[in-house]
Parts: structure tokens; sequence; C-alpha cells
């Protein structure tokens, strides 16, 4: 993805950043009920192309604002 350049350097603007781009924040609410696997937020949301869903799933796990539960291989906010 290509980065964005607010010309700010705060938790709001990076929160941004990461949100910000298409289906992040239908991922968002779906994670902010409970841990859910990847099949259950590809089911939640039909329309989503699968390389799509993996990679706003890899995103915000680099800036570390989301685990994935190894032995459950869930993922939670």
């Amino acid at each position: 993805m290509a980065a964005r350049d607010y010309g700010q350097y705060g938790g709001v603007t990076r929160g941004l950043e990461l949100v910000g781009e298409r289906w992040a924040l239908l991922i968002v609410r779906d994670l902010l009920v409970g841990p859910r696997r990847y099949g259950e937020l590809a089911g939640g949301l039909a329309r989503i192309p699968s390389n799509i869903l993996a990679a706003r799933l890899k995103e915000p796990a680099g800036g570390g604002h989301h685990s994935t539960g190894a032995a459950l291989a869930r993922h939670r906010l």
C-alpha cells in the first residue's frame, strides 16, 4: 500500500493510516465483537477478496494493534 503523508506524526494520524484503507473499518468492526477466525471474518464480509482480507490482517499486526492467537489461529484487537 502507498503510504499517506499527512505531515503530522501522532497516534490519531497512525490510526487513520491503518483504518483508512478499504474494508479496514469493517474488519475492525467484526474484531471488536471478539476474536474471530479467518473463515469467520471472510464469511461476515462476503464480498471481500481473500487476498485483501489477508493483507488487511497483516497490516495492523506489524504495528502491534492486533494479535493472532497461534494455537487457535484467531485474530483479535
